[in-house]
């Protein structure tokens, strides 16, 4: 049964961390488009000093075009980041609970003082990140 709990705790610590690398990978591509857009949007503005109005109306339709393409892109990536928070959160929870209950079953003895102390380390972390994601998918429902 112990060893059924450890290789359990071991399986969801596994699916953390794989979550953790792909929340990251997301944000930096969420970087890499945002630094996108500014750099289509200094060219466009190279650009709109152009002495062709017919050449400048279609560069502009076309940037904005590709603008409105990585906006909604960033709006997918941001939903994706978010849900991969909340579900790393669960999973962190579910593990937490799963070593609780391993110790209990198994009599070991965790002083009140460290476990308060950890308990509240884990609801600062987690109510000092879990808003970030949340603003941002609020933000990007309402552009």
């Amino acid at each position: 049964m112990e060893e059924k709990a450890h290789k359990e705790a071991r399986k969801y610590e596994t699916e953390f961390r794989q979550l953790k690398e792909e929340s990251l990978q997301t944000q930096d591509e969420v970087t890499k488009l945002r630094t996108q857009v500014k750099t289509l949007g200094e060219e466009n503005d190279k650009l709109i000093q152009h002495s062709n109005s017919k050449q400048k109306i279609q560069y502009h339709v076309k940037v904005k075009q590709e603008n409105n393409a990585l906006q909604e892109d960033i709006k997918i990536l941001k939903q994706a980041s978010c849900f991969h928070f909340i579900f790393q959160s669960e999973l962190l929870l579910t593990f937490s609970l799963l070593f609780r209950q391993t110790l209990t079953k198994h009599s070991i003895a965790i002083p009140d003082k460290l476990l308060k102390s950890h308990e509240k380390e884990n609801l600062a972390h987690n109510a000092g990140t879990a808003s970030t994601p949340e603003r941002e998918l609020r933000s990007s429902k309402t552009q």
